[in-house]
């Protein structure tokens, strides 16, 4: 009987001992298997193996953009390595995971026992450095190449459009160059001196492109004035000066096609907007746009809710030389 009772220990503890054999290090021990200094990593879980990868994405991006929040305020002390706290991963917005370089999953891992699923993020820091090292050249490169026939001319409205474009990429440029101090543990001051030079030369370049671009504004059918009134507040909030002899006119129309049915009135507005050059006479930009119909009890009030919906989307949409 004895030896049943040591034979039956003996077979519960080999049980025990495969199924702890089973847990993948990652899980139990997460830097023994992604050490932090070749790895950046985070450990997910969840009901379902969607669930705990999800929570592994929030958490290595929670990595990135609180580092960074340390880096450009100086009041916030993390311990690198340390785990994040879960409850503030529903603030972030990662659109996708190429957001992260390089970023990778292990194979979901279920525990039986307690019915819950893990899965462990990793970036490899060496790879991802080298991967944002390329990308960060090339595109520095890209912005370079498309500033250098702009900067020392007098620049034309072709020109504020694409040093607009070049600014926009020159922050997603920044954004990468956080990621790769980040993942180097390197200041990187090469790139930011350089980066900083590209935005002074795009800065200088609009800043002598915007004054000397004067417009006025002439739109048919905007009979109180409304619709001219944004276009201006949105020109002249992009440096632009307003003048009776500007050497822009924006032009065109707005009209309201008008139906009625025992519901009520309903208003149908189609809206026609061109930039032009008036030196050369050419189009520079043109914003066209076919809505769809909003009604109301009375002509009136249906004009006027279509006219805020078009104002609205004018105050969004309406960007002749991009964004600022």
């Amino acid at each position: 009987m004895k030896k049943i009772i040591i034979y039956a220990l003996l077979v519960f503890v080999c049980m025990l001992s495969a199924a702890a054999a089973q847990i993948p290090l990652w899980v139990t021990d997460r830097t023994a298997q992604f050490p932090e200094q070749q790895y950046v990593s985070a450990l997910g879980s969840g009901g379902t193996a969607q669930e705990a990868k999800d929570d592994a994405l929030s958490q290595i991006a929670l990595y990135f953009n609180a580092r960074v929040s340390v880096e450009r305020n100086a009041h916030l002390s993390m311990v690198e390595g340390g785990e994040k706290h879960r409850s503030i991963s529903s603030d972030l917005s990662v659109t996708s995971e190429s957001e992260l370089p390089h970023l990778l999953f292990t194979t979901p891992f279920k525990n039986g026992k307690a019915k819950e699923w893990f899965v462990c993020a990793y970036i490899e820091r060496s790879v991802a450095s080298d991967f944002c090292v390329e990308k960060l050249e090339r595109c520095m490169h890209s912005v370079q190449t498309a500033l250098d026939p702009i900067c020392g001319r007098s620049p034309s409205f072709a020109d504020m459009q694409v040093l607009c474009e070049e600014e926009q990429a020159l922050k997603s440029v920044e954004t990468l160059l956080e990621k790769l101090i980040l993942l180097s543990r390197q200041p990187q001051d090469d790139y930011s001196i350089k980066i900083r030079r590209l935005r002074a030369d795009i800065e200088a370049s609009l800043a002598e492109a915007r004054s000397s671009a004067t417009f006025y504004v002439a739109v048919q059918g905007d009979d109180d004035g409304t619709l001219s009134a944004v276009i201006k507040e949105i020109l002249v909030s992009q440096g632009m000066t307003l003048s009776t002899s500007g050497r822009y006119c924006v032009s065109g129309s707005v009209a309201m096609a008008m139906s009625e049915n025992d519901v009520g009135v309903f208003a149908c507005p189609n809206l026609s907007l061109v930039v032009v050059d008036e030196t050369s006479g050419k189009s520079v930009y043109s914003f066209a746009k076919q809505y769809k119909r909003w009604g109301h009890k009375t002509a009136d009030n249906a004009r006027a809710r279509a006219l805020v919906e078009v104002t609205k989307d004018i105050r969004e949409n309406f960007r002749p030389i991009g964004e600022i």
